[in-house]
């Protein structure tokens, strides 16, 4: 998966025809995922969702999220669309304060206009040059107001733990080509190992060293299509410290060695112009 056109107000995205994973990740914009073609599977907060042609899935801030496809190479097919809040003036309290108990709406709740605007979008984008802020905003807004009454919505309580704990995830996220430990990323927010364990598993469902290798062999898949470095070379590149634990971290996560995947995959390397899906900090980050 990668990012096109992407700019600091909004990027939109729409996955190549073959099948793809991107492990937990968090930020604090909105996304709005609309299945073309095919199946996909997504974990958004605690839950996992099967979404199949022409459900949405809405994403609202701060809540981590992952992407696997459940269909044949050739038959699947997805348009992201992310916009930060700012642009939403209407809508940016309600994003805020709020989340859905269900994030999915299926294909038959669905309006046509919302479909047509949603398309709109990613018209305006195809050509990688930047389109009217203003109109994205507009689009993105008209787009929520068919959507969000579709979701039953509850408060975001108030806890210092949850921010703490989207912390720890976003740096995590942002560093993970880099050589963290558990014991450092305890250290550094003043927590036990224990408590940092316990981070992962409620609110990723997962532990660290899986979570860490996973966001490693996103990118060395990335590294894979787009270039034509060697195999040994990735590993490390990835943030691996050794081409056994590459193999069996990508193994787990594709079901192929990283040679297959590449012989596999042979003719669809990303264009120049695009680059990976990575992480971005959450914006108490930036303070």
């Amino acid at each position: 998966m990668i990012y096109e056109n992407k700019v600091d107000e909004f990027f939109v995205v729409s996955s190549a025809d073959y099948s793809f994973s991107y492990p937990l990740h968090v930020h604090e914009y909105i996304e709005v995922v609309r299945v073309i073609d095919g199946t996909l599977q997504m974990q958004i907060g605690a839950h996992v969702y099967t979404l199949s042609t022409g459900d949405y899935a809405i994403i609202f801030p701060n809540v981590v999220h992952d992407y696997n496809t459940l269909s044949d190479d050739a038959h699947s097919n997805l348009n992201i669309s992310n916009c930060v809040l700012a642009l939403m003036p209407l809508y940016k309290m309600k994003l805020e304060q709020n989340y859905p108990l269900s994030p999915v709406i299926r294909h038959a709740q669905i309006p046509d206009m919302a479909n047509n605007i949603e398309t709109e979008l990613h018209r305006l984008t195809s050509d990688f040059s930047k389109p009217d802020i203003n109109l994205i905003g507009a689009l993105f807004s008209a787009l929520l107001g068919y959507c969000i009454p579709l979701l039953e919505l509850t408060p975001v309580s108030s806890n210092m733990n949850r921010e703490l704990s989207l912390r720890i995830i976003s740096y995590v996220a942002q560093h993970s080509l880099e050589d963290l430990t558990q014991d450092t990323i305890a250290k550094q927010f003043g927590l036990s190992k224990f408590a940092l364990s316990r981070i992962f598993s409620s609110m990723l469902k997962t532990n660290f060293r899986t979570y860490i290798n996973s966001q490693r062999v996103n990118y060395a898949i990335y590294l894979l299509q787009n270039t034509e470095q060697d195999i040994t070379d990735i590993c490390y590149a990835a943030g691996f410290q050794s081409q056994q634990t590459f193999n069996r971290a990508f193994r787990e996560q594709t079901k192929m060695s990283p040679s297959q995947y590449r012989r596999r995959h042979t003719g669809l390397l990303y264009p120049e112009n695009q680059m990976p899906l990575l992480p971005t900090p959450l914006a108490f980050d930036k303070k």
